[in-house]
């Protein structure tokens, strides 16, 4: 993006910690139930891979290496709760707690 020409910082949108049968009921009611119905008649990988719940724990991880670049694109995160707000309150305080630096 920098190569582009955006500065701006951009601010990358994913779920937090929700039940994925809740991800899915959602997709489907915001439009993108044709993809996960095209995906899902696959070798059934994808319906294993929805069963339990969401965690942003990996994708944050991999992603929170940008935020100290020397040219951050990467402004932050934008969690949405999908009503879970305080399941995804105490993730939150739990990514913070084992970031904050140890005394």
């Amino acid at each position: 993006m920098w190569e582009r020409g955006t500065r701006l910082p951009i601010y990358i949108g994913l779920p937090g910690p929700v039940a994925r049968t809740k991800l899915l009921r959602i997709s489907a009611q915001v439009g993108v139930g044709d993809s996960i119905r095209f995906l899902s008649r696959g070798n059934g990988w994808i319906r294993r891979s929805l069963s339990g719940s969401f965690d942003p724990d990996p994708l944050v991880t991999g992603l929170g290496e940008s935020l100290g670049h020397e040219r951050p694109n990467l402004g932050g995160f934008h969690i949405f709760t999908f009503n879970q707000v305080a399941d995804t309150e105490r993730w939150r305080q739990q990514r913070l707690a084992s970031a904050a630096p140890a005394r």
